[in-house]
C-alpha cells in the first residue's frame, strides 16, 4: 500500500541522514517528516456527493475527503533565536467507487487520487531550545488523478494551484548529537481560491446550484526529524 511506502521511505531517509550528517554543515538540518492534515474540504466534497448521485455506484460509493497524509524533505537554518525552513510536501487521500454502470458501458470501477504537491518557505522563531512558533507561505499544487478499472491509464481530472499560509507551533525534542525530532500542530489559511467548474464539467457535473471555491483551509499535526538537531541547540 501507498502509505506503507510512505512509511518505509521515511526511515530509510531517516538512516541516511544519520548515515551523512557529519558531512552538513553545522547550522544547516536536513529535515523529513510525517503530516496530516484535516479540513471540510466543502467544494471537493460537495463534487464527490453530486458525483455519488449521478454515477449511482451500486457496491460503494466515494466518501468524503476529510484528511491527507504524507511526507515531507526539506532544509533548516538556524542562527540564535530564528530559523530559516524551505522544503517540499506531497500529501495524498485516495477515495473509490465500485460497481459504476453507464450506458453502452460494463460495471466498472472508479478511484480518484487527491493529491497536493506543496513548496514552502518560512520563519521560526525560538522562544526556548524547546519551544518555537513558525509562519510559512506555501505555494500548493492541488490535483486529482482519476484511474477507472475498464481503462488502461490513469488521468488527471483536474489541478490547479492555490496560495496559502501555514501558522504553526512546535515542541522541540533533543535527540542526538545526529538526530532530534519536532513535533508542530499547525492551521493552514488559505490566500487565494479556485473555481471548481472546470472539475464539475468535466464529471458532467453541470447544476443550476453553486458549486464552492476551493481553499485550502486545513489544521493538522506534522512530526519531523532534523538530521542534527540544529534547533535543540543555542548557536550563539
Amino acid at each position: 500500500m501507498m502509505i506503507n511506502s510512505i512509511l518505509k521511505g521515511l526511515f530509510s531517509t531517516i538512516f541516511i541522514m544519520m548515515m551523512y550528517s557529519n558531512v552538513i554543515w553545522s547550522q544547516i538540518a536536513m529535515t523529513v517528516g510525517y503530516h496530516y492534515s484535516a479540513g471540510k474540504f466543502d467544494a471537493l466534497n460537495e463534487l464527490i456527493d453530486r458525483s455519488n448521485t449521478k454515477y449511482n455506484p451500486s457496491n460503494k460509493a466515494w466518501s468524503s475527503l476529510k484528511g491527507m497524509n504524507g511526507l515531507s524533505l526539506g532544509l533548516k537554518y538556524r542562527y540564535g533565536s530564528f530559523g530559516l525552513n524551505g522544503g517540499w510536501r506531497y500529501l495524498f487521500s485516495i477515495k473509490s467507487a465500485k460497481g459504476i454502470v453507464e450506458t453502452g458501458t460494463s460495471n466498472y470501477d472508479w478511484q480518484w487520487n487527491f493529491q497536493n504537491n506543496a513548496y514552502n518557505l518560512g520563519l521560526e522563531g525560538f522562544i526556548s531550545n524547546y519551544f518555537s512558533l513558525g509562519f510559512d507561505i506555501l505555494w500548493d499544487g492541488y490535483r486529482i488523478k482519476s484511474k477507472r478499472s475498464n481503462q488502461g491509464s490513469s488521468e488527471i481530472l483536474w489541478k490547479d494551484n492555490i496560495r496559502s499560509s501555514t501558522i504553526y507551533g512546535s515542541l522541540n525534542i533533543p535527540g542526538t548529537e545526529i538526530i532530534s525530532m519536532s513535533i508542530r500542530p499547525f492551521v493552514q489559511i488559505p490566500i487565494t481560491k479556485v473555481s471548481m467548474d472546470g472539475l464539475a464539467t468535466q464529471l458532467g457535473l453541470e447544476s443550476s446550484s453553486t458549486i464552492p471555491k476551493f481553499n485550502s483551509m486545513t489544521y493538522g499535526i506534522s512530526i519531523i526529524f532534523n538530521n542534527n538537531g540544529p534547533q535543540a541547540k543555542d548557536t550563539e
